[in-house]
């Protein structure tokens, strides 16, 4: 029998390095927006502020003239990163291939450029493929921008205060500006899109090969920022059939991520493999037994981290075990809110 903890290291391992290239691309998409910004800054600078008639003409052409630049930049960020996220999954996918070809030391299937292409194209958040959500941050930078030209100008205000209105104030760290937004935005773009895109490059391949796998287990990650949603489904097991089979629950399969930043993942499990044995997983103390419940975790932890992470009053009702976590979320898998549990299991 192969290593037993080969897939799970690999998996977990891949997912990490996901991580660092949602990164890498966010650096680089923080650059673009910075030099958009800069872009920006100039155009006013160069309006001309004088003539009370000239306001109205002078606004339209700065407007004019932004937009421009706004619809460019988004433009050739949102190719740019297609290009990075395509490369990435189809290096992504020939690596779960060859990782389930040496577990198993069987033929198995590999998945093409084209599909890997329409993976990416196909994988919705929220709804909308990535490029139509870079299509929307695009229009919400505009919009944001011509709102505050209009009430700036409507005011008087100097090309100076113009200018903060878009980069912020340094009495705030700069964070009261219109790029503050464009910024937290973009980069919750990109983290989540990597890992939507990379989990479906992964499922894909595990379905091309569903003749070797069981069964898929969910993982989420053991810190104090993990979602009740991904609480609740960590340790779940379905069947590699196409109905996603729950095994030993009621609560339906969803690929990760399961909302913005999620850092869950999906791992394959082999017949007769156990994949927990000697494995690890990451989490908020460092490398821990891959076999340790979110439960066994959270017990470990101050009642301070618990009421951080689930609430006081979920914490509580956990605490004196009228919840289980799986019970933090409805048979459909969406979260309960504290007042429904209460209704539902404090009796």
């Amino acid at each position: 029998m192969p290593d037993n903890d080969e897939i799970f290291e690999d998996i977990v391992t891949r997912q990490v390095l996901s991580m660092r290239l949602d990164a890498k691309i966010r650096e680089d998409i923080l650059k673009d927006l910075k030099k958009l910004e800069k872009k920006i800054i100039q155009e006013i600078s160069d309006s001309d502020p004088s003539g009370q008639s000239f306001r109205s003409k002078r606004l339209n052409a700065l407007l004019k003239s932004v937009r421009v630049l706004i619809e460019d930049a988004y433009e050739e960020i949102s190719e740019n990163f297609k290009e990075s996220v395509v490369e990435f999954i189809r290096l992504e996918a020939l690596k779960t291939e060859k990782v389930l070809a040496s577990t198993v030391q069987v033929s198995t299937t590999a998945i093409s450029v084209e599909k890997l292409k329409q993976i990416y194209s196909d994988t919705l958040i929220n709804g909308a493929p990535s490029s139509e959500w870079w299509n929307r941050q695009s229009e919400k930078t505009r919009q944001l921008f011509e709102d505050n030209m209009r009430e700036g100008l409507l005011r008087g205000e100097t090309n100076e205060e113009l200018i903060r209105r878009v980069r912020g104030s340094k009495a705030f760290k700069f964070s009261d500006g219109i790029f503050n937004t464009s910024r937290k935005e973009a980069e919750a773009l990109v983290r989540t899109s990597v890992q939507s895109v990379a989990n479906a490059a992964r499922l894909s391949t595990f379905d091309a090969n569903d003749d070797i796998i069981s069964s898929y287990r969910h993982i989420s990650t053991l810190d104090s920022k993990t979602s009740d949603t991904c609480i609740a489904r960590d340790g779940l097991r379905w069947k590699a059939d196409k109905k996603r089979t729950p095994i030993g629950h009621k609560i339906p399969f969803r690929q990760p991520p399961l909302h913005w930043n999620c850092r869950s993942t999906i791992i394959p499990e082999i017949e007769g493999v156990n994949l927990l044995d000697n494995a690890e997983r990451a989490s908020v103390d460092g490398p821990v037994k891959a076999s340790i419940t979110f439960d066994e975790f959270l017990k470990s932890k101050t009642k301070g981290f618990q009421d951080d992470l689930l609430g006081k009053g979920k914490a509580e009702l956990w605490r004196k075990k009228k919840i289980t976590l799986r019970q933090l979320v409805d048979q459909s898998g969406n979260p309960l809110t504290l007042a429904e549990l209460k209704s539902k299991y404090d009796k």
